[in-house]
């Protein structure tokens, strides 16, 4: 492993994953209109064990360029580090959904150092979330016992003080990395500064969700393979059951989703199953049983600031005429994940029914949904070529929803054509010119 690997190429990011502050410190006077100068230095500010001086830096970097997650976990462990806890978890909500290993540790820091029972039961809940699949992704029951072992882990259990120790020392020997892949920094017997790759066991997540990820290229027979295989391995796992529920969404099987949710309860309750649970419920139309749940996950589970939940429960608000409550819901959605275009246009039909401009919505659907409009406009008997702007009339696109089935997917948009097959959407580039000639002749309706 070497810095050029590394996205970030400078030989300022390699002194920091290797721990090396001097040499930091030299690059950044070296080389001041580097890119990545201010970001070296607030970094290097951070592991000298200079908090404040760290966090005034990172976010004079962050008010450049607020995308950079890595930098926002620096930016964590510099609020960690001067007790602003409350800010800290606020700013590990609102990243995305990258899981990363970094940003694991820092939500358990955090947890440790927030924790709010008695002292005496703190060992009792640290056991039980070390036997949660869920929690973090198995930080506490696979990552952390592989890196620290079983037995540091079960002596750190003792107290919030002593499991926070134990994971300030591993963000310690992680440096100025907090990014992928996981490294620590080490000095060799020469009392040269290197990191090395850390060893991170694969979370049951991530082979769960493998098998959905090559539904474009092995399809659906290999896929519901891919998943048995999955399970063989890991048979109390509700993350496979979850993203295999998800696929069941996707091809409108409501039985056999509603069967792979169901079964987790008696593993572990999860975010993911009652979401799950709540689409089967708002997409048969069973809209009375499905706001009692939504009304319970909300309760149950804290909220996740690009969670699915908004992306249900805007859909079910919005077949209750309860319109402002969806739009509410499905613009957040499309705001924390705008390439989930079954929100938006859940949201773009909300808008229209309250009487709202939903033109900026309507655009982007046809730029990106093309074929998918097609299809259902073929289905339906429209003649789309003579009249192009069929394809954003209500009726297409609440027959768009019915073809998506359950997916509200921001990676991977699925519907079942006319022939019931599984299709993916893709582009192709030859539609771009004319949607943008349906944008022109749609605009102002």
């Amino acid at each position: 492993m070497n810095s050029s690997e590394n996205p970030r190429r400078s030989d300022g990011w390699a002194s920091l994953w290797a721990g090396d502050v001097e040499a930091a410190h030299r690059f950044v006077r070296e080389h001041p209109d580097d890119p990545s100068a201010g970001a070296v230095l607030g970094v290097a500010h951070l592991l000298a064990g200079r908090p404040s001086e760290a966090l005034t830096v990172l976010e004079r970097e962050l008010a450049r360029d607020d995308h950079d997650d890595t930098l926002v976990l620096h930016r964590v462990r510099a609020l960690v580090n001067l007790d602003r806890l409350d800010e800290a978890r606020k700013t590990l909500s609102s990243l995305g959904d990258g899981e990363t290993f970094a940003r694991r540790v820092l939500i358990a820091l955090v947890d440790a150092k927030q924790w709010a029972g008695k002292p005496a039961d703190f060992r009792r809940v640290s056991e039980a979330l070390a036997e949660s699949e869920t929690y973090l992704n198995g930080l506490l029951s696979t990552a952390l016992p592989a890196i620290v072992g079983r037995s540091a882990l079960h002596d750190a259990f003792s107290s919030r003080e002593a499991l926070s120790t134990l994971l300030e020392d591993l963000l310690a020997r992680m440096a100025g990395n907090l990014g992928l892949p996981p490294t620590v920094a080490e000095t060799t017997e020469t009392v040269e500064r290197r990191f090395v790759p850390l060893a991170v066991p694969e979370t049951t997540r991530d082979a769960a969700s493998a098998p959905l990820r090559s539904l474009a290229s092995e399809g659906v027979t290999e896929t519901f393979a891919a998943f048995d295989r999955v399970f063989a391995r890991h048979p109390r796992s509700v993350h496979v059951r979850c993203y295999r529920g998800e696929l069941h969404l996707w091809l409108g099987r409501w039985d056999d989703a509603w069967a792979d949710f169901a079964w987790t309860d008696s593993i572990e309750r999860t975010r993911w199953a009652d979401i799950g649970r709540l689409a089967v419920l708002t997409l048969t139309g069973r809209l009375e049983e499905a706001g009692r749940l939504a009304v319970e996950t909300e309760q149950r589970f804290p909220p996740i600031a690009r969670g699915t939940l908004p992306v249900y429960r805007g859909a079910l608000r919005r077949r209750t005429g309860a319109l402002e409550g969806a739009i509410a819901d499905l613009e957040h959605a499309v705001s924390m994940k705008p390439s989930r275009l079954g929100a938006r246009i859940e949201l773009c039909l909300a808008l229209r029914s309250a009487g709202k401009d939903s033109s900026a919505h309507a655009a982007r659907i046809v730029h990106e949904a093309a074929p998918l409009l097609i299809d259902v406009a073929d289905a339906r008997g429209a003649d789309w070529r003579r009249e192009p702007t069929v394809l954003l009339d209500d009726a297409v696109l609440e027959d768009a929803l019915l073809a998506m089935r359950g997916n509200r997917s921001s990676s991977l948009v699925t519907w079942m054509d006319r022939a019931q097959h599984l299709r993916i959407l893709q582009t192709p580039s030859g539609l771009a010119e004319r949607a943008q000639r349906i944008l022109s002749d749609r605009r102002g309706r």
